[in-house]
């Protein structure tokens, strides 16, 4: 049966404690999470966002600049993909949070996809060349629909799994920074995949011109039988600290579930914060490239593709460098004031592109090139451990450990912002007036729009999201408070609590 709340289903008082916003007290030894779990944890990572991204990443190159496919059909493609996600997510996180076996809720799931994604991710790109149009795109959508679903078995529960891993406040950040940690050292691969394809080796056996598919027939091979190493790492070495309270619990009906989750006000702030950060980012996610080239660089594309390379390759070197900073200040200040910090710091570096992107000084466009995705990624450091918070706020109010029904809702708001900003970006990049048939300079009233765009649209999404975070509840004393009435109500969970 589950646990009787103290309080309304309704959910707690979001009102702080009488000692204010609080600082973060120092982690308890008990709570602390042994490092080589940390490393396990954040191992699958990358299999779950960039073995996600690699198909939207490699999708144009091989079906349309390879095989002709229109571009249109491929952005169709990716729509389906995204409209599967929204029944399999909250589907995947209710099965995932009703589980019962010897060994827990998460695991085993994690532990079949690892297996799953790995058979099925090299099929995308087994097509052949003298297929018709309608048979290529039926093969990648029916496979692409496979392959996520196998990702999604093993992705909620691994989302889920972080929510539960300590019940110490700092703790779980510093969790989520070996997963971030990860995501960043695999990000030199992702800009590397499309130059691996052109090897010689992949080469035509008959004129000996560069063959993309065969060359991502073959990578794909290698990163399926990666993909399968990391994935592993999870399952196999981190433990789930919360099933021994959970199946006590009896199981909830699904919509039951998705509401009761929609209904938590701490939930709707940060998610609402996410979607307007991930619109904000899709809209303008080429501006970039096309204000590099065009303005800086009057059409070069190899002079912009050196400079963003290279833009690129040292912003992964300093977000690898900035997580134990932003854990520490996380730690001193609170995770809403960290944030805060790191979105004003968006602000300011976003308005300075209007100044950095400079024909006269082109090298300065270095500056927002490196510190606005780091920037960017700390905050998906943060975001995390602030969702594990919302799952015991949760629990206070209801009585029972939704990680996977928040966890999945939350992952298919993030996929359908970043849907949404994509599908914006096109119409609003044609209507500044860009014409792609003019070999070098655009007009100039089509480069200043573009500038005017790709300044103020970051501007005032970071704006929002300054407002969206004053009014988050969840301050580091008042989750003192909260842990102290779930453990008189339910008593402690261990660090070494585990199920199997």
């Amino acid at each position: 049966m589950s646990q009787n709340p103290t309080s309304s289903p309704e959910f707690p008082s979001d009102s702080p404690p009488s000692s204010g916003h609080g600082r973060p007290v120092e982690t308890a030894q008990e709570d602390r999470i042994p490092v080589g779990e940390k490393l396990a944890y954040g191992c699958s990572e990358p299999v779950y966002s960039f073995g996600s991204w690699v198909p939207k990443l490699m999708a144009n190159q091989v079906f349309n600049m390879t095989l002709g496919v229109s571009p249109v059909l491929i952005s169709v493609a990716m729509v389906i993909f995204r409209l599967w996600d929204a029944i399999t997510d909250p589907l995947m996180g209710w099965i995932s949070d009703n589980f019962r076996s010897r060994y827990g809720r998460r695991r085993p799931f994690m532990f079949v996809s690892a297996f799953l994604v790995a058979l099925v991710f090299p099929l995308m790109w087994l097509v052949n060349p003298d297929w018709s149009t309608a048979k290529i795109m039926a093969w990648f959508i029916g496979i692409g629909l496979v392959y996520y679903t196998v990702q999604t078995i093993g992705n909620i529960p691994y989302q889920s799994l972080l929510l539960e891993m300590s019940p110490d406040y700092n703790e779980r950040t510093r969790i989520a920074g070996y997963r971030a940690f990860m995501a960043s050292a695999f990000g030199f691969v992702s800009a590397w995949v499309w130059y691996l394809t052109q090897l010689p080796m992949f080469a035509d056996p008959e004129t000996g011109a560069p063959d993309t598919l065969r060359g991502m027939q073959g990578v794909s091979v290698l990163l399926a039988l990666i993909f399968l190493v990391l994935a592993l790492m999870t399952p196999l070495f981190c433990k789930e600290r919360y099933y021994h309270n959970a199946e006590k619990s009896a199981k909830e009906p699904l919509l039951k579930s998705i509401r009761i989750t929609l209904k938590n006000r701490p939930f709707l702030l940060l998610a609402g914060l996410v979607v307007t950060m991930q619109i904000g980012s899709g809209m303008i996610g080429n501006f970039g490239a096309y204000v590099l080239t065009y303005y800086v660089y009057h059409g070069s594309q190899s002079s912009a593709s050196v400079v963003q390379g290279w833009g690129q390759t040292a912003a992964a070197v300093v977000s690898m460098s900035l997580i134990p900073v932003i854990a520490k200040l996380s730690s001193s200040i609170g995770k809403e004031r960290a944030m805060m910090w790191l979105i004003s710091g968006k602000l300011v570096l976003s308005a300075a592109i209007w100044f950095c992107y400079n024909p006269v000084y082109p090298w300065l466009a270095m500056i927002p090139l490196i510190l606005l995705g780091p920037l960017q990624g700390c905050l998906w450091m943060i975001i995390p451990s602030m969702l594990a918070d919302i799952v015991d706020h949760d629990e206070l109010g209801t009585g029972e450990r939704r990680e996977g029904s928040f966890s999945s809702i939350f992952a298919w708001l993030l996929k359908l912002a970043i849907t949404v900003g994509i599908g914006i970006a096109g119409p609003l990049l044609a209507m500044t007036g860009f014409d792609a048939t003019l070999p070098t300079d655009q007009p100039v009233e089509v480069l200043l729009r573009m500038r005017l765009i790709m300044v103020s649209i970051p501007v005032v999404t970071c704006a929002l999201l300054l407002w969206l975070l004053v009014k988050y509840p969840l301050s580091p004393g008042r989750m003192q408070d909260i842990r102290a009435q779930l453990e008189a109500r339910r008593g402690k969970i261990s660090a070494g609590g585990t199920a199997g």
